[in-house]
């Protein structure tokens, strides 16, 4: 389970965490994820892994509004209004970090031109699980997973996989929102 959202700062989502509001939210989630344990840790698959992005790379989550640079990008969506996002962690060496975003923005629009509708949002991980490492996150709108997997098979496939020479790994996960909460 995923739990996204915005902060001003990771120092204000700290500040949040201990609050009636916080722990009130989490007894809607009782049963899925376990409280008490360190972040991080788990209890049989269960706890909290917790992280923050660098930059606005969710500001669609906190306006509502769908903004882009020229008049095509302001009809797009954000991705967490479609029936399936995919969290996309790019696992980065520190001294690969500018080469990777040189590429990204290079070979960005083969993956624009098949999300179509939805905004590509993403940023920089703020926490870094070891000081020469770098962790670029990004959320993408799918109208399926086959729609996703679909386009690994595409010519333009090869152009968007230009990224994998400057990552140590990735982790490519499938999440839809759960309704009502």
């Amino acid at each position: 389970m995923y739990i996204v959202g915005t902060w001003e700062s990771p120092g204000h989502h700290e500040r949040f965490l201990p609050s009636v509001e916080n722990l009130g939210l989490f007894d809607l989630l009782r049963g899925e994820v376990v409280l008490g344990v360190g972040i991080g840790e788990t209890v049989e698959g269960r706890g909290i892994r917790m992280w923050h992005l660098e930059g606005d790379a969710l500001s669609c989550l906190r306006t509502g509004i769908d903004e882009g640079i020229g008049e095509e990008d302001a009809k797009k969506k954000s991705p967490f209004s479609a029936p399936i996002i995919s969290c996309n962690r790019h696992y980065i060496s520190s001294h690969n970090r500018e080469g990777f975003s040189a590429k990204f923005n290079e070979v960005k629009h083969a993956l624009e031109n098949e999300t179509k509708e939805y905004e590509i949002e993403g940023g920089w991980r703020i926490e870094k699980e070891a000081e020469d490492k770098e962790e670029w996150v990004m959320f993408c709108g799918w109208e399926s997973v086959e729609k996703h997997m679909a386009f690994s098979k595409k010519e333009s496939f090869k152009e968007w996989s230009g990224i994998v020479d400057w990552v140590e790994g990735f982790e490519v996960r499938h999440l839809r929102l759960i309704e009502g909460l």
